[in-house]
């Protein structure tokens, strides 16, 4: 098993939710560090969407949620999320302890345009993503 924190369209209530069914929920986390960004970015399999997406080298914690994911599962998230193309995963520390992997974008990666935030939300360095929240 392996521990994972999702912070977009992955976590609970949110369109692609549905691929952690065999997942098990462990409650919300966030990074330990400030060294990461949150940005939003048209969604390219879901047109007229958005979809958020973490890089390294920044100044914010991600929050999201914690997951134990088995490794059949691990291996259709990382299709999904198209490792080694858009993205790869890569384990960070946890605020209060522990490690967990996280998808962050591919430094090789190209994205669609960068759109104005409309469902981030940073607040004291933290940056939180959701379809319900309006910026």
């Amino acid at each position: 098993m392996t521990t994972v924190l999702v912070y977009g369209t992955l976590k609970r209530g949110e369109r692609n939710h549905s691929r952690l069914a065999a997942a098990t929920f462990l409650g919300p986390a966030m990074t330990r560090d400030f060294s990461f960004t949150l940005a939003e970015y048209a969604s390219v399999s879901r047109p007229g969407a958005r979809t958020p997406e973490a890089a390294a080298g920044g100044t914010h914690r991600i929050s999201g949620e914690l997951f134990t994911v088995p490794p059949e599962l691990l291996a259709e998230l990382d299709a999904f999320e198209r490792v080694g193309i858009d993205y790869q995963r890569q384990a960070v520390p946890l605020r209060g302890g522990g490690m967990a992997e996280i998808y962050l974008r591919a430094t090789a990666a190209t994205r669609p345009a960068l759109l104005p935030a409309h469902h981030l939300l940073i607040r004291d360095a933290v940056a939180s993503w959701s379809e319900r929240l309006s910026a």
